[in-house]
């Protein structure tokens, strides 16, 4: 019977330490913005459709906008700290080389060499220490996604507190006719450049180009009612 309940004893011990070694092991791989609380919220200034459920990741929980020119309204939503150095993420869907040009307040982005983990996490080495933004569908290891990393100039004191936003002009160059630009943001704090706060799905911003379909519709229409006028100038 002692020896029963010493080999029950060992099998508890065993299973404890089991336990524990895969708490930390999953720990380990949490992403590292679920330990940041600061949230920052994108939007367009212009008007913009939100986008619930899609089965496209880029468009899923994003505010979508086809405007090629806008301003994007960035908003420290919630945080414990100031934030002072803030950084744009700028996504394109594939090798912006010949597809497209984007310029974010008076500079074109580029280049466009951030490094997508294997974990499928954007790595922001911008930040001390470097900061793993979290997997959104956006950034997959071995996709044909590029992205860049672009500081953005706080205004007045360089210092974005909780509850105030500022504005960013974005003008895109769109040279294929589907391609897709994201955005995303992280801003550090003022001492250490430690991340502490970031855009969660739901609040970031991806601009489309309009399907060939839905701008093709209201052309055939346009020339459609000029065929028809102009037929009927020359019948009269």
């Amino acid at each position: 019977m002692r020896e029963d309940k010493l080999g029950g004893g060992k099998l508890k011990g065993a299973c404890l330490i089991a336990f524990f070694a895969a708490m930390l092991m999953l720990m380990l791989v949490i992403p590292v913005a679920m330990a940041i609380p600061g949230k920052l919220w994108l939007e367009p200034v212009q008007p913009s459709t939100y986008v619930g459920d899609s089965g496209d990741a880029w468009l899923s929980e994003s505010y979508v906008t086809t405007k090629t020119q806008f301003d994007l309204q960035i908003t420290y939503h919630n945080g414990q700290k100031d934030i002072c150095h803030l950084y744009l993420l700028v996504a394109v869907d594939r090798n912006p080389a010949g597809n497209v040009s984007v310029n974010v307040d008076g500079s074109t982005v580029g280049p466009y060499n951030g490094v997508i983990t294997n974990n499928n996490n954007a790595l922001i080495i911008e930040t001390n220490p470097d900061y793993e933004y979290p997997r959104h569908g956006i950034y997959k290891y071995g996709s044909s996604t590029h992205f860049a990393v672009v500081e953005i100039e706080i205004p007045g004191d360089g210092i974005l507190e909780k509850g105030e936003n500022i504005t960013v002009p974005i003008v895109i160059d769109p040279i294929a006719s589907a391609v897709k630009v994201h955005f995303d943001a992280v801003g550090a704090d003022c001492t250490t450049k430690k991340a502490i706060a970031f855009v969660p799905p739901s609040h970031d911003v991806t601009h489309q180009v309009p399907e060939f379909s839905t701008i093709a519709i209201p052309i055939v229409s346009i020339l459609g009612l000029l065929f028809f006028f102009n037929r009927r100038k020359r019948r009269e």
